[in-house]
């Protein structure tokens, strides 16, 4: 298969295929950052540039030094950009395409959502972390092709931004929150505090939690990395915890029995 790919990568993924005891199976991470912004969102107010969240560009979590196009495009020694393309939709403004360097396969399509429209940036998350948002990304003409299916979501779903479930205006996006049956898709949110907004969705919508957060944080790339690079290598939930810690602690110039402290992950 691994010839294969390197020609063509083409491929279905089965969603309920277990994560742990294939690892051969590529990993499908989803990734939903709602682009930061001072207008719409309840947020610290960053510069402007970094605050506009209809231009991908510039913004902070997107195409600033620790956003995820620039992060896992320009500064990751493990990912590569196999391509973009803008205007997916009135939401997603753009869509990047990465891949993983070496094996163990991976590949993470993230999705920037239009500031103001957080509020289904956390929707359409909350779908995939319920197996209820199919993925579909092809691309013929890249070299080489590109065609990556997950019927029902991907095996990881990740939530990156301002957690909107704080301001009161946003709050009734949550009626919409799917609910589904225990399963062992995945899920991530990146956020301030989001073990305490997010939690109990997350376990109404089936999905396993595997790193939520205890107090404000920055959601930067490089924590993104840190935990993709621990699934794609098949860790234990404490072991990308600490991953996600260690990485917060580097950039963030911290303490990592404070980082860890944040992330829920194992004492020191």
């Amino acid at each position: 298969m691994m010839a294969r790919l390197l020609i063509q990568i083409s491929f279905i993924f089965i969603p309920f295929i277990s994560h742990f005891a294939h690892a051969a199976d590529p990993l499908i991470v989803h990734v939903f950052v709602a682009l930061a912004d001072n207008k719409h969102q309840g947020i610290v107010p960053v510069p402007a540039a970094l605050g506009d969240g209809d231009n991908p560009a510039k913004n902070l979590y997107w195409g600033a030094a620790y956003g995820m196009k620039t992060f896992f495009g320009k500064k990751s020694p493990a990912w590569k950009l196999e391509y973009c393309r803008s205007a997916v939709s009135e939401s997603v403004l753009e869509r990047c395409v990465f891949s993983a360097r070496n094996s163990p396969s991976a590949y993470l399509i993230a999705d920037a959502y239009r500031g103001r429209k957080i509020d289904k940036a956390m929707a359409d998350f909350m779908h995939s972390a319920a197996g209820k948002l199919p993925l579909d990304e092809s691309n013929s003409r890249h070299q080489p092709a590109i065609h990556i299916q997950a019927s029902n979501s991907a095996t990881l779903s990740i939530y990156v931004g301002h957690n909107g479930l704080m301001d009161a205006p946003l709050q009734p996006i949550a009626r919409t929150f799917p609910t589904g049956i225990a399963q062992e898709r995945q899920a991530v949110v990146l956020a301030c505090k989001s073990q305490m907004y997010f939690a109990d969705y997350l376990n109404r919508s089936g999905a396993q939690s595997l790193v939520l957060t205890y107090d404000f944080m920055a959601p930067e790339a490089y924590v993104v990395e840190g935990i993709v690079e621990g699934r794609r290598h098949n860790e234990t939930a404490e072991q990308i915890r600490i991953r996600a810690a260690k990485a917060y602690a580097k950039y963030q110039k911290i303490s990592e029995k404070s980082a860890r402290r944040m992330f829920g992950a194992p004492k020191l």
